[in-house]
């Protein structure tokens, strides 16, 4: 894979954001690159290759703005340092000198709002750029935000298939190695655990369907972060023309073709399809004897000289549909498990009962009951056996004669409650309205782990303070769906906000469009559908 360095200036319908950053970081430079799109205007300062600040005149990247909506700061507190604002002093000060935050906190949201303004960057299609170089103004305070971590995490999020396509062709397989810069950047970048999880597999052999395939992941997703670190020059990127595959509806018999030299490479995938129609239109005489010599029969594993292989699409979706088979057959093994389970500690349960007194079902030809239960009298005839204690609590039904073998049946009538239906959450509401989040997120990671990993769910924001998530959970359409999970961000005790747990990725997307209010979803960082083992990796269960 070859990158070209783009200009200092142009528009981002010809160059994508992440190839402008790339040649910055490449080449070390200083100085502030403004991308300008409509009345936007957004500026990100570099120093060496590494971002030091990011500024802009959207409201929703300001960083008050980024501060409420992270929860780190309350509106009140905010409205009232606007108004303390001087024009000479930043916001950052004035909010530690009155209290609202700490210098700790202050730092953080400044990664927080360098973060909004790369993410909504990245999102960007349409505008212009232009790097002005030199030294950054005195008042930028130097972050020292490792560039490609911002590369490639928004890059596995927002990269459009043009840009990647670009790099890496339809027709291509393509495989990649890690260099030896990357192993010296890795320390330094934080990057979400489905990112990281790629690198572990780019061994220089494995193609990018393979890597899906073991990983389970969408094959575009790999894509993206490897030309993402294929144009940050972190892996060294290779591509080889895909092989041509006979369609599977045209048998070809070993016995009425020669077998071609295996060494023998076609030049280009249209001669090979050119070549291949030609020899099957062509009528061929019938072989009078077998060849002298055949080559080895290639191992088990390998396709057959002449049968057509099932591509690699097909493959995948049947191993998707077995895996649903298998969940199926789990899933209603259990059930009957359940019901049987069930059926059992109810006969116990009967079994065990005590029977209450019903003197409405005495038949009225046997005698009235006493109060109190007494003993059979001496005067009684030898000949009738003696009436079973438990005559006198529970009569049957029917009347009929003592019998020497034992007491007469009794009929129990149990009405067997309904069966509870499956929770729909872990009914955490009461406790976050009370403020006890700690309650809240272990009944919450309790109740996750007892979820399909392979489900889906709406990882809704990251918050560091109560409010917020109070806040949160006032602006969804069923609180009982909500659930929070405990995270530490920076040092500091942090809680991840979710929302519901859904068979299909559809059905996670229409409840995160439905159930969500409008200022939840027009966030910088958006709500997200994510799978519940990507949501408890990302608490860190």
């Amino acid at each position: 894979m070859k990158f070209t360095p783009p200009p200092d200036h142009g528009t981002l319908d010809a160059y994508y954001i992440a190839d402008v950053l790339a040649a910055l970081y490449r080449s070390g430079r200083t100085g502030a690159l403004r991308v300008e799109k409509g009345v936007f205007l957004k500026t990100l300062y570099v120093q060496d290759g590494q971002v030091a600040y990011a500024s802009s005149n959207a409201q929703s990247d300001r960083l008050g703005e980024v501060l409420v909506r992270h929860g780190l700061l309350t509106p009140e507190q905010l409205d009232d340092a606007m108004k303390r604002l001087q024009p000479d002093v930043s916001l950052g000060k004035v909010l530690v000198q009155l209290g609202y935050l700490s210098p700790k906190e202050l730092v953080q949201g400044a990664h927080l709002q360098v973060a909004a303004v790369v993410d909504s960057l990245f999102q960007w299609t349409e505008g212009t750029y232009h790097f002005m170089e030199g030294p950054l103004p005195k008042q930028v305070v130097n972050l020292h935000i490792p560039l490609p971590a911002l590369v490639l995490e928004y890059t596995a999020r927002h990269a459009p298939v043009a840009w990647v396509r670009r790099y890496l062709p339809e027709d291509h397989e393509a495989r990649a190695s890690l260099l030896e810069t990357f192993y010296r950047v890795q320390p330094e970048m934080s990057l979400p655990s489905e990112v990281e999880e790629v690198f572990t597999w780019l061994d220089g052999q494995s193609t990018v369907e393979e890597i899906a395939a073991r990983t389970g992941r969408e094959a575009f997703f790999i894509a993206k972060v490897i030309v993402g670190l294929g144009v940050l020059g972190l892996a060294e990127v290779t591509l080889t023309p895909r092989p041509v595959s006979v369609p599977e509806t045209v048998p070809v018999s070993s016995e009425s073709q020669p077998v071609s030299p295996p060494t023998k490479v076609p030049p280009t995938p249209t001669e090979t399809l050119r070549v291949v129609t030609a020899e099957m239109e062509a009528p061929r005489p019938e072989p009078e004897a077998p060849p002298p010599t055949r080559p080895p029969a290639p191992p088990p594993t390998q396709p057959l000289t002449g049968v057509v292989t099932v591509p690699q699409r097909h493959y995948r979706r049947r191993v998707a549909a077995a895996v649903r088979l298998r969940r199926v057959a789990v899933a209603v093994f259990l059930t009957v498990l359940a019901l049987g389970l069930s059926g059992l500690a109810l006969w116990v349960w009967r079994q065990g009962r005590s029977p209450q007194p019903v003197p409405t079902e005495v038949p009225p030809t046997r005698p009235p009951a006493p109060p109190a239960p007494v003993p059979p009298t001496p005067t009684a005839p030898a000949a009738e056996a003696p009436t079973p204690p438990t005559e006198s609590l529970t009569p049957a039904p029917t009347p009929s004669p003592p019998t020497p073998s034992g007491p007469p049946p009794v009929a129990v009538t149990v009405e067997t409650p309904p069966a509870p239906g499956p929770g729909s959450g872990p009914e955490v509401a009461p406790l976050i309205e009370q403020r006890e989040l700690s309650t809240a997120a272990r009944r919450s990671s309790e109740w996750l782990r007892r979820q399909d990993p392979q489900a889906w769910t709406v990882q809704v924001e990251l918050a560091c303070r109560v409010e917020t998530v109070v806040q949160a959970l006032r602006q969804v359409r069923n609180p009982e769906q909500m659930y929070v999970l405990p995270k530490s961000f920076r040092g500091q005790p942090c809680y991840v906000i979710g929302y519901g747990v859904f068979s299909d990725p559809a059905a996670a997307e229409e409840a995160r469009r439905t159930h969500l209010s409008e200022d939840l979803l027009r966030q910088p960082s958006p709500p997200r559908v994510i799978s519940v083992r990507q949501i408890r990796r990302l608490a860190g269960e």
